[in-house]
């Protein structure tokens, strides 16, 4: 693979990740307002 690719994949995978760790969070426990 090439590093180019990484440096775009790498960082979209972890926004992805946070986003949907966020969103978990948010139907078990109706603490953060993500709209």
């Amino acid at each position: 693979m090439n590093r180019k690719v990484l440096a775009l994949v790498i960082p979209a995978l972890l926004a992805a990740g946070a986003a949907h760790a966020a969103e978990v969070y948010n139907k078990d426990g109706d603490l953060l307002p993500v709209d």
